[in-house]
């Protein structure tokens, strides 16, 4: 099958790294010139470190990462934890903390070694298909056509209109925020006192103030601190897309490909990614907004939550038995059972609860 992806970021060149290793002729096209730089820490969890462990990654991004046992809460102005967010209760797969352009480089370097055919420098303007293929036109316009086009051009994609249905809401959130990236190097840290204790905890942190938030680590395999300041924007705002990440993009790359192993018709594929995938989302989503008001609030749900450790909404397991925690899509966000369905999340699991029964 001959795929075309558009856009050259982490989810398009993860598809094209899985997709040749299977077989497909893979085209990649991306408008930039070079591969992009931009952006800081980014955490591989624990339900994508398992996808590219089978994909046969996983030395080559635990090389380049360190493992995060638990997301630490704290109150920015004493440094009191709030929460702790423990993925290692839930599964045996690591949480791993990494930069995002060394992980970029991993799946650039694996897609070109597998004969995916990458472009910069390449604009595509629309996509569209009929009965038989899928079509790209350039900004030159030319068309090339293909069995499969992937849209995967970012938060404020270009080709999503012509893709999705308008009744579907798939804009990208905008926060009233503006994001500060930094890092600081090791020997920056050590010079002075209050920055010191940085070095010492790999684990993902995030320090809560009334209306603005820090997230950052400590990377020991890069001697460096990697972070993002959100501060209120006023009138500017920045977009950010903060109801789908790195993770679920993964989840829908490996869903879609383990259908595609099985079935040859398109349309059918399609039918089942959605029924598999969009109730997993649009659930990440809610949760991943939630924690974004609350951040802003200052950590006050968090608080509310430790304030009573016998309450469904704290992270612990009962009796510290993690095994007997029976996942739950719909629990409260933090519970234990909302936990597990979180961080042990098995793709085909899922898909072969969705094509049992069926008729293909």
């Amino acid at each position: 099958m001959h795929i075309i992806i558009v856009g050259a970021g982490l989810s398009g060149l993860a598809a094209a790294c899985r997709l040749t290793q299977l077989g497909h002729k893979v085209t990649v096209f991306e408008r930039r010139a070079t591969l992009s730089t931009t952006g800081g820490h980014i955490m591989v969890r624990s339900n994508v470190s398992k996808i590219v462990k089978q994909w046969g990654l996983g030395d080559d991004i635990e090389a380049i990462s360190d493992v995060s046992l638990s997301g630490i809460y704290r109150r920015a102005e004493d440094g009191e934890v709030l929460h702790e967010r423990l993925p290692a209760k839930y599964t045996e797969h690591p949480d791993w903390g990494t930069v995002r352009d060394r992980l970029l480089r991993v799946f650039y370097e694996r897609a070109v070694a597998n004969q995916a055919d990458v472009s910069f420098g390449v604009a595509v303007t629309k996509v569209q298909e009929d009965e038989v293929k899928a079509f790209v036109k350039f900004d030159s316009g030319e068309t090339v056509e293909a069995d499969l086009v992937l849209a995967t051009d970012g938060a404020l994609s270009r080709l999503r209109q012509f893709i999705l249905p308008d009744d579907i809401a798939a804009q990208a959130r905008v926060a009233s925020m503006t994001f500060h990236q930094v890092a600081v190097s090791e020997d920056e840290l050590l010079e002075h006192p209050s920055t010191k204790h940085l070095t010492n905890d790999a684990n993902l942190t995030v320090w809560f103030g009334q209306g603005s938030y820090a997230v950052g680590r400590y990377s020991t395999k890069l001697g460096r601190f990697g972070g993002i300041f959100a501060v209120p924007s006023g009138n500017e705002e920045n977009p950010k897309l903060w109801e789908e990440g790195f993770s679920q993009t993964l989840e829908d790359i490996e869903v879609l490909t383990i259908l595609l192993q099985q079935y040859n018709d398109l349309e059918y594929v399609t039918n089942i990614w959605e029924k598999v995938r969009i109730p997993r989302t649009a659930r990440v989503k809610a949760f991943a907004r939630t924690n974004h008001e609350n951040y802003q609030l200052g950590g006050a749900q968090m608080v509310k939550q430790n304030a009573n450790k016998n309450d469904s909404s704290t992270n612990e397991p009962a009796n510290g038995q993690s095994a007997a925690v029976k996942p739950d899509r719909d629990a409260e966000f933090n519970s234990p059972a909302f936990n597990a369905w979180l961080y042990a999340y098995d793709a085909a699991e899922e898909v072969a609860k969705a094509t049992t029964g069926l008729a293909k």
